[in-house]
């Protein structure tokens, strides 16, 4: 069986890239051929050619509305909806010619919101699978192009399947009894032991994208507040690329008005968190909507514990660790104030308390989140899909 997956970006620590680099790796050795189609010769791209996989870089663009942020953003909405249009109209004239004769059996695109490759998929008369890792719509940050019951009507066709990455997602997009759909969770860790680190440095970290939806502006209130009624407060690292300028530029704002510049540091893109997972006192997950929250069952398996904002992707991690072991695993919260108390909590806390709930944590991605049990999921989808295919073109040849 040979799978075209469609990336959506080649930037090798986004956390789509990171879920499926281990896919990829566990589904070859399963003896399926595959081939990577990327929008550019950059990061992910390279990698894939050290390794020996065949990847083609077609310059392509996402279906979703561009930012309206800023004067810029509003002067130059219309030109980029236009440019896009033209550039995935030239992208998809060039793919039919690449992938025409090239025995593609599916194809799979990493994320919801790449389009292309549902309509080569069409062209080819082959299933499609769309990854659905995005709670698309939840805000104006994020929108489908041209609209969602576009986006659904896709869903509705013979040979249109998905993976969604929790509960969550599927019910957010009305899937949770669709036959052509799956919940398979990210592949985060392999199903060897985690790491329990007994020495903690004295360091809340924020780990993510630079960018409002991301909730960091909340955290460095809550965290203001938290310096205030600490007697010794331990520092906020931030580690992650700013994907938006200006919002960087609020939030360094936020900090040096709160006058709690001595406390926060920024560590930029780190290319390997574990460490800085493991010495952490906890990490801090305030996303307003997180898909999965792979941060999270990383920081878990690493032995640090999470305070996390009560929603989506990390809420039901907690509620799969409540119902696994019976015990929280880690510090939900709901507002500011409720997460400057889990600070105050965590820093209090003994070392006893500690290590039983990063026990709870860890079981709990050893049991959900392995590299395997994803593989072995996806893996059997196929399978499915192939067999329904096969039958349908029996189906229709019958007819003929």
């Amino acid at each position: 069986m040979k799978i075209l997956y469609i990336l959506n970006a080649t930037a090798v620590y986004g956390g789509a890239t990171k879920s499926f680099m281990p896919l990829l790796e566990g589904l070859r050795d399963k003896g399926l051929e595959v081939c990577v189609l990327t929008p550019d010769k950059e990061g992910i791209y390279k990698v894939l050619n050290r390794k020996g996989i065949k990847v083609v870089a077609v310059n392509m663009r996402a279906s979703v509305y561009p930012s309206k942020v800023g004067i810029k953003g509003h002067l130059l909405y219309i030109p980029r909806i236009i440019c896009r249009l033209l550039v995935n109209r030239l992208a998809m004239r060039k793919l039919k010619k690449i992938f025409k004769n090239q025995g593609i059996d599916i194809i799979h695109s990493n994320v919801s919101v790449m389009k292309l490759g549902f309509k080569l998929a069409a062209y080819l008369k082959v299933p499609h699978i769309y990854h659905i890792r995005e709670y698309v719509g939840k805000n104006q940050y994020l929108q489908f192009f041209p609209s969602s019951r576009y986006f659904y009507r896709q869903l509705r066709q013979p040979d249109s399947y998905a993976v969604c990455i929790t509960k969550g997602v599927m019910n957010y997009y009305g899937l949770a009894n669709a036959e052509n759909v799956r919940m398979i969770y990210d592949p985060v860790l392999t199903s060897e032991a985690g790491m329990m680190h007994n020495v903690k440095e004295d360091y809340f970290l924020y780990a993510g994208r630079i960018e409002r939806p991301k909730g960091l502006l909340e955290l460095i209130h809550a965290y203001a507040e938290y310096v205030r009624h600490s007697d010794c407060p331990a520092k906020l690292r931030i580690a992650g690329a700013v994907s938006d300028q200006a919002f960087y530029e609020e939030v360094k704002r936020t900090i040096e008005k709160n006058e709690i510049s001595d406390y926060v540091s920024f560590l930029g893109e780190l290319k390997d968190l574990t460490d800085t997972l493991r010495k952490a006192l906890a990490i801090i997950v305030p996303s307003w909507f997180e898909g999965f929250g792979r941060c999270m069952a990383e920081a878990m398996f690493n032995g640090c514990l999470v305070i996390g904002k009560d929603n989506t992707g990390t809420k039901e991690q907690f509620d799969n660790g409540l119902e696994l072991c019976g015990e929280e695993i880690g510090f939900r919260y709901q507002t500011t104030e409720e997460l400057t108390a889990a600070m105050m909590e965590v820093e209090r806390m003994g070392k006893e308390e500690r290590k039983k709930i990063e026990s709870y944590a860890l079981k709990t991605v050893l049991h959900f989140y392995t590299n395997e049990a994803s593989v072995n999921k996806v893996y059997d989808f196929y399978q499915f899909i192939s067999q329904r295919h096969k039958q349908s073109i029996l189906t229709e040849s019958k007819k003929v």
